[in-house]
């Protein structure tokens, strides 16, 4: 089961989702993390109305939790487009290991649960949501049950209709 980690970027600590095991070809593709992973994609690409650098991509996966060809695909096309970013593009997702991190860097590469954090914030900016969390259980209210249940006590969802894209 996905959940809520504290990742600390350039000495500031903000909440994040993470994953409980990797996802993608060859990961665990725990149930509640593919969601996860699903959610990211389907959040930053209406953020950035289903193009990358001006160029169209696949469509983000559905909220299945089920590792099917869609969402393999949007995996390996953000991980071939941003590569240059990340650690690897190797067609899978890790969780990120932040217990004790001060990532000093964002232009060095990182892993790909860190780069889908970054670009989740700042389409959180772009909607106008206080932080990605809450936006992206706004838009997706199915996520809420792919998230461990302890970490989203007091935390307040208003639903929002995810743009067309």
């Amino acid at each position: 089961m996905s959940k809520i980690d504290v990742i600390t970027i350039k000495g500031t600590s903000t909440y994040c989702f993470n994953l409980d095991k990797s996802v993608g070809a060859g990961g665990k593709n725990l149930f509640g993390d593919v969601m996860l992973i699903q959610g990211f994609l389907r959040y930053i690409e209406a953020f950035d109305h289903g193009k990358v650098d001006g160029e169209s991509v696949p469509a983000a996966p559905d909220l299945t939790g089920l590792l099917d060809h869609k969402t393999l695909e949007a995996i390996r096309v953000y991980q071939q487009f941003w590569s240059f970013r990340l650690l690897k593009a190797d067609g899978i997702i890790h969780p990120g290991s932040y217990n004790n991190r001060n990532i000093k860097e964002v232009f060095h590469p990182l892993m790909t649960i860190t780069y889908l954090h970054i670009h989740a914030k700042n389409a959180a900016r772009h909607y106008g949501d206080p932080n990605y969390l809450t936006g992206m259980m706004s838009l997706m209210p199915r996520l809420r049950t792919s998230i461990h249940m302890s970490a989203l006590a007091g935390i307040r969802f208003i639903p929002k209709r995810l743009p067309h894209v």
